[in-house]
């Protein structure tokens, strides 16, 4: 599928990163890993060479630009090429009302998750050219489709990551370079959880604990596999997926698609919903 391909991951010391990271080099891809927390990093580099799989770790920040450009930098510089750029790196905003958003918060989470999938993707375009060719993939949210009240700056940096993407799919369809945005619903070992949990503790309280040991059937199916998540990332770089650009395809279990409003509405004219 993506064996002997270049790819570039961020975000790759947890979540779907680390997966996708992983699954790609055990697919046979070349991949460099970059993420902020070096320790974790470091530890995914081991354990996928100890695998048998080419991965390299590279500390960066994608909310700083010059680290957006040194990460393509580091991957062309080993592997004389970028097929593929991942961008999985992204945060979780403070929940809370929007006329309580602080211009610093606003910028944190917009800096990581837009600015920094923005220039990830503007480094690596250049290259991309040259080659004739290339795949970007950009991680968004079902924030980008349906607002979660108090995730304002979430909410907005999501969505222009679908409307980035949209545009490079356009823009440099004609050079060979396609663009996708996915749309998760949350998935195991990332932001997801420590959202879930921001928002419980706005509804019931700053000192409410959520009781995760036994998630009831609609919470599980909320959380989606990392790994999974990441063998369709793979897909979707592959060449198989060549016919497929400017797409925002939802793996959120039918969230987007209304299975959340269905569900209230279907409680509510039921009486259901107390």
């Amino acid at each position: 599928m993506i064996g002997g391909k270049v790819a570039l991951v961020t975000g790759a010391t947890s979540g779907v990163g680390r997966s996708t990271a992983a699954v790609f080099a055990g697919q046979g891809a070349r991949v460099v890993a970059t993420g902020r927390r070096e320790e974790l990093g470091k530890a995914l580099e081991a354990e996928v060479r100890d695998a048998g799989g080419e991965l390299t770790f590279v500390r960066a920040d994608v909310s700083r630009v010059a680290d957006c450009e040194a990460s393509v930098a580091a991957t062309v510089e080993a592997h004389g090429r970028i097929d593929i750029v991942v961008n999985a790196a992204g945060v979780e905003c403070e929940i809370t009302d929007f006329h309580a958003c602080s211009e610093d918060e606003w910028d944190r989470v917009m800096d990581t998750n837009l600015k920094g999938t923005a220039f990830c993707c503007r480094y690596a375009i250049p290259h991309m050219l040259e080659q004739g060719e290339g795949v970007l993939l950009n991680i968004a949210s079902i924030n980008a489709i349906e607002a979660l009240a108090h995730m304002a700056p979430y909410n907005v940096s999501k969505a222009g990551v679908v409307q980035l993407t949209r545009t490079i799919a356009v823009e440099y369809l004609l050079q060979g370079i396609r663009a996708n945005t996915v749309v998760l619903g949350g998935a195991e070992g990332g932001t997801a959880s420590r959202t879930q949990d921001g928002l419980a503790r706005y509804m019931r309280g700053p000192d409410f604990v959520r009781t995760v040991a036994e998630p009831d059937a609609l919470a599980k199916l909320m959380i989606q596999s990392s790994d999974e998540v990441g063998g369709v990332l793979a897909l979707l770089c592959s060449d198989e997926a060549r016919l497929l650009t400017g797409a925002t395809i939802a793996l959120d279990r039918g969230m987007t698609a209304g299975f959340t409003t269905s569900m209230v509405t279907h409680m509510t004219v039921a009486e259901l919903w107390k």
